[in-house]
């Protein structure tokens, strides 16, 4: 199924502000029910756009079982970042213009 540009702004603009409660509630966790019901919206339709989120690489976390609920690394910087020791050489062998 194809869908037309336009079908997917509304999409596009729920699942903004849907990062956007949940920057503003973070580190809070916020549960689907609390979510779909500020964005007016099924618990499923809130699940279903945190997942592709995630999938997209947006840091949305998800704690599971009674107590938990959703929110997002909301951070000002990404954590460090760890390399494999292979990884590590590719880099330098690019950085030094070499192939690695």
């Amino acid at each position: 199924m194809l869908l037309s540009v336009h079908a997917l702004v509304p999409r596009v603009e729920r699942q903004h502000r849907l990062i956007e409660e949940l920057r503003a509630t973070a580190p809070r966790l916020l549960s689907a029910a609390s979510l779909a019901e500020r964005l007016g919206v099924s618990v499923r339709t809130v699940e279903r756009d945190l997942g592709d989120l995630q999938e997209a690489g947006v840091p949305v976390i998800t704690r599971r079982g009674p107590g938990g609920g959703h929110t997002i690394d909301a951070r000002p910087e990404p954590p460090p970042l760890r390399l494999s020791p292979g990884e590590a050489a590719a880099l330098d062998a690019l950085r030094e213009g070499g192939a690695p």
